[in-house]
C-alpha cells in the first residue's frame, strides 16, 4: 500500500478538487517528514547517543584519557545544555554581548555539565523513530480525521499489528525507510502515544514547526512559514571531542 493511496481510501471529503489538494499537501508533509527522519537518522549514526556522548566528554576532560586524532561531535542534547548553562552564566552576570565562551570557559562549563548529568539507565529509547512516528500520526488525524491505532494483540495471541489504515500507513512509511524498523517497536510508540495523549490535539506543524520555513546558514537569518512568530532563538555551537 502506497502511503497516498491509504490516504484517498481514509478521505471522507468528495469533492475531487479539495482531494486532489489534499492527497498533493499530504504528500509534501509526508516528503519533509522523511527527509528529516533520514537527517536525524544519518546524524545519530555519527554522533552516537546520548550515553556514548556523555561517556565521550567525561574521557575527554580526564588528563589521563589517551587523546584520539580523530574528533567527534557531541550529542545534540549535551551541546543544547552547554550553551544553557553558558547563557545562564551570561545572565547572572548581567552581560548581554552574546559571546561565546572562551577554551577555558568552555572547558569549566563541560565539567560542569558532566558532573551533574547523569547516563540514561535501561534500553536506549528510539527517540528519533519516536517523534516522527508521533508526527505522523498527527498528519493522518489531521488530513483525514482518522486515528492511527494498533493492537499488541490478535484472536488473544500475542501479535503486534497496525488495527486502523492510518497505522498500516505508518508502518508502510517506516518500514519502507528501513525495513530493520520493526512491527512490534512501532505497534508500541503508537499504543503508548495514545495511552499517554502524546499526539491529543496536536497538529503536523506542533511536531515539525519549521515545515515551509527557510533557513540561510550563511546569515543564520531564518524566514518562518506565514503565520509563525518566533518568540526566541538561540545557535548553539558545535563541541567536539578526541
Amino acid at each position: 500500500m502506497k502511503p497516498q493511496t491509504g490516504i484517498i481510501a481514509l478521505a471522507r471529503n468528495s469533492d475531487p478538487r479539495l482531494l486532489d489538494a489534499n492527497v498533493a499537501k499530504f504528500g509534501r508533509r509526508l516528503a519533509y517528514l522523511v527527509s528529516s527522519f533520514r537527517s536525524a537518522r544519518s546524524y545519530e549514526t555519527h554522533v552516537g547517543t546520548f550515553n556514548m556522548g556523555l561517556s565521550r566528554l567525561t574521557r575527554a576532560l580526564s588528563s589521563r584519557a589517551k587523546r584520539s586524532p580523530r574528533k567527534v561531535r557531541l550529542h545534540p542534547l549535551l551541546e543544547v545544555a552547554v550553551n544553557s548553562l553558558w547563557l545562564k552564566r551570561l545572565r547572572e552576570m548581567d552581560s548581554d554581548d552574546g559571546r561565546t565562551p572562551t577554551p577555558e570557559e568552555m572547558l569549566g562549563l563541560c565539567r560542569e555539565l558532566a558532573s551533574k548529568v547523569k547516563p540514561f539507565r535501561g534500553r536506549p529509547a528510539h527517540s528519533v523513530l519516536t517523534h516522527h512516528v508521533h508526527g505522523l500520526m498527527a498528519l493522518v488525524q489531521e488530513t483525514c480525521g482518522s486515528p492511527a491505532t494498533a493492537s499488541r494483540t490478535r484472536n488473544s495471541v500475542y501479535d503486534p499489528h497496525m488495527v486502523s489504515l492510518g497505522g498500516q500507513v505508518i508502518e508502510t512509511v517506516f518500514r519502507g525507510i528501513d525495513p530493520a524498523i520493526s512491527v512490534t517497536a512501532l505497534v508500541n510508540i503508537v499504543l503508548n502515544a495514545r495511552s499517554l495523549g502524546a499526539t491529543e490535539g496536536k497538529r503536523f506543524r506542533d511536531f515539525f514547526p519549521f515545515y515551509d520555513s527557510e533557513f540561510d546558514a550563511a546569515t543564520g537569518d531564518l524566514t518562518l512559514a506565514p503565520g509563525l512568530r518566533l518568540e526566541g532563538f538561540e545557535l548553539v555551537p558545535p563541541i567536539y571531542c578526541s
